[in-house]
């Protein structure tokens, strides 16, 4: 079983440093061969950070994944002293909308982009396990995106996502996720408008509708029956399955019961103090 089982993912992957030291080979259309994903740490979950560079067995499965069926692309993992250095360093103005995310989600969300926008490569969530290469569906396309089945809440996915460097559409997500900035204890949040699916979707939508027919910044899909379902189809062999593991739905619901619990806490030792003082 592999229930509770934690696994350092050091063995395969790299640091976020070797892209700073390493040439990367670059499909055509201009994404690089790198595979980024993200773990990050609920703000609340201070004991969280003692298992930083470890991920539960299953998600290891899925990750080592990519690299048997994408040799010879670089596979970076991302955590919080990662992720807090690249926006420092390349996105200071950032920084305080990042820190001031109650949820790790939404600090992912965030992440994402901005590593794409500095980057460019492959995004792909914790839960996906990949089932084919990918490198010939990517190669000729500047920014693709998973294409959502769930249309009601959402037109495309920012669960997968390939992109070339400085794509001009990350310069608009990122900013309206600063433009819809969140402080640390606001409750009432919609994670999929704020940073999500949904933010994401509107951006896409708004950025086509101003780009000419022939642009090179045209922003292609991934289809969901093979980079999400794992189905073959008549455009190709299945490439990943979503497996949805939901870890991020009960790690909300857990930051809202801490930060509620310190701000009672909070309000019952400003009374003490007042009292006193």
């Amino acid at each position: 079983s592999y229930a509770g089982k934690r696994r350092d993912v050091k063995a395969i992957t790299s640091a976020p440093s070797v892209l700073h030291e390493q040439k990367i080979r670059t499909l055509p259309g201009g994404v690089p061969k790198v595979m980024h994903q993200i773990s990050l740490c609920s703000p609340t979950a201070f004991l969280c950070h003692l298992d930083t560079g470890t991920v539960p067995a299953p998600n290891f499965a899925w990750m080592k994944s990519w690299n048997e069926f994408n040799p010879g692309w670089l596979h970076v993992f991302w955590t919080d002293d990662d992720v807090r250095l690249m926006l420092s360093e390349a996105h200071p103005d950032a920084l305080p909308v990042y820190d001031a995310y109650p949820h790790a989600v939404m600090k992912a969300d965030m992440a994402r982009a901005y590593i794409l926008w500095t980057f460019g490569g492959l995004y792909a969530d914790l839960d996906f396990e990949a089932k084919s290469g990918i490198g010939p569906d990517v190669a000729g396309h500047g920014l693709l995106i998973l294409d959502s089945p769930y249309k009601k809440w959402e037109d495309v996915q920012n669960s997968l996502m390939a992109s070339r460097p400085h794509h001009p559409f990350w310069k608009l997500l990122c900013q309206k996720m600063k433009e819809r900035r969140v402080g640390s204890y606001d409750f009432k949040i919609s994670i999929f408008s704020a940073t999500g699916p949904s933010l994401v979707s509107r951006c896409l939508k708004d950025f086509m509708s101003k780009l000419p027919a022939d642009s090179p910044d045209r922003i292609d899909r991934f289809p969901s029956d093979r980079f999400m379902k794992g189905t073959n189809s008549s455009e190709g062999p299945a490439i990943a399955v979503h497996h949805y593991d939901h870890s991020w739905f009960a790690e909300d619901a857990q930051d809202d019961v801490r930060r509620a619990a310190f701000l009672a806490m909070s309000g019952s030792l400003s009374v003490v103090l007042g009292s006193i003082f």
